[in-house]
C-alpha cells in the first residue's frame, strides 16, 4: 500500500514535469517561429525592393504598389513552401 502511494506520487511528479517541459518547448517553438517569420518577411521585402529597382517599368514597381508587390512575393513564397512540402492542392 505504501508502494502504491509512493508510485502515485512519482507518477504525479513525472506528469507535472512533463507538462512544464512541454510548455517550455512550446514557448521556444513559438518564439523560433516568430523570429523565423520576421526574418523571412524582411528578406521578402528586400527582395521586392531589389526586384523593383531592376524592373522599374513594371506596374508593381510604381510608387504606392509596395503592398501589392509584397502580396505577390508572399503568395509565391507560400506556394513554394507548399510545393517543397508536397502539399500543393491539399487543404
Amino acid at each position: 500500500m505504501v508502494g502504491d502511494a509512493l508510485q502515485r506520487g512519482v507518477d504525479a511528479g513525472a506528469y507535472a514535469w512533463q507538462v512544464e517541459e512541454q510548455a517550455r518547448i512550446d514557448d521556444k517553438l513559438a518564439t523560433d517561429k516568430s523570429e523565423n517569420f520576421k526574418s523571412r518577411q524582411a528578406y521578402l521585402t528586400a527582395l521586392g525592393e531589389e526586384w523593383s529597382r531592376v524592373n522599374p517599368d513594371h506596374k508593381l514597381s510604381s510608387t504606392g504598389d509596395e503592398y501589392l508587390r509584397q502580396m505577390d512575393i508572399s503568395l509565391a513564397a507560400l506556394n513554394g513552401n507548399k510545393t517543397a512540402n508536397g502539399t500543393v492542392g491539399s487543404s
